[in-house]
């Protein structure tokens, strides 16, 4: 009957559409595994890379430590300790130094300042003398 064809085209229909949507989800999970597996392999390779990096960092960090181990142990550390010690004296004597360097030449400045002033005053009090001793009384 016409009425059974339509009912059974209607059911091909939504089984077709229930087909393709499935087809769709299961090619979208398809895609979705394909990028998941490929960032999988990239976080693996970096991984393996943070592993080799860590295992040179702690290989490199214990040839560090026996070498300061020597250091310790030959007293160098003692040596550079007392030189730092001499450096800062060093410094420290220069500092003051500069300062009293500073100091006298302040001091220096100020006496010659001195020096020009009663120069100054003098050559007037030649001049108020010469002037007096030039006029007639």
């Amino acid at each position: 009957t016409g009425a059974e064809v339509h009912e059974l085209r209607l059911q091909n229909r939504a089984h077709k559409a229930q087909h393709a949507r499935t087809d769709f989800n299961q090619s979208s999970t398809n895609l979705e595994v394909g990028e998941l597996g490929r960032r999988i392999e990239e976080l693996t390779s970096q991984l393996v890379e943070s592993h080799n990096e860590s295992s040179k960092l702690r290989a490199r960090s214990e040839f560090l430590s026996g070498e300061n181990t020597k250091l310790l142990s030959s007293g160098a550390y003692y040596d550079l300790n007392q030189e730092r010690m001499g450096t800062e004296a060093l410094h420290s004597k220069l500092r003051g130094e500069r300062d009293r360097r500073a100091q006298l030449e302040k001091e220096l400045l100020s006496a010659e300042d001195h020096i020009v002033s009663l120069l100054g005053n003098k050559e007037a009090w030649n001049s108020s003398v010469l002037s007096l001793s030039a006029s007639p009384h």
